[in-house]
């Protein structure tokens, strides 16, 4: 079991990190809607929208796969370094 709290430790921190780069690339994809919104620029905005769902969606999964490992090894969240 030490091997799994091990790695399980090890994937609470990758996970960690894609948060947030995900939470990054949605807010840039947002921001990014707003100026061509406001440039008028209706295609690339729906893109950009369409970019931040799929983020959005992705983020999801990211939360669900922390919660089902923090679920399975609850000591192994206490251990996890922080993101750097």
């Amino acid at each position: 079991m030490p091997m799994q709290q091990a790695q399980a430790r090890m994937f609470l921190a990758m996970l960690r990190r894609e948060v947030e780069d995900l939470a990054a690339g949605i807010e840039s994809a947002e921001a990014d809607a707003v100026r061509a919104r406001g440039a008028g620029n209706l295609d690339r905005q729906a893109e950009l929208l369409v970019r931040a769902g799929a983020l959005d969606r992705r983020m999801y999964e990211v939360h669900r796969m922390i919660a089902r490992l923090q679920t399975r090894f609850p000591d192994a969240d206490d251990l996890a370094p922080e993101p750097a």
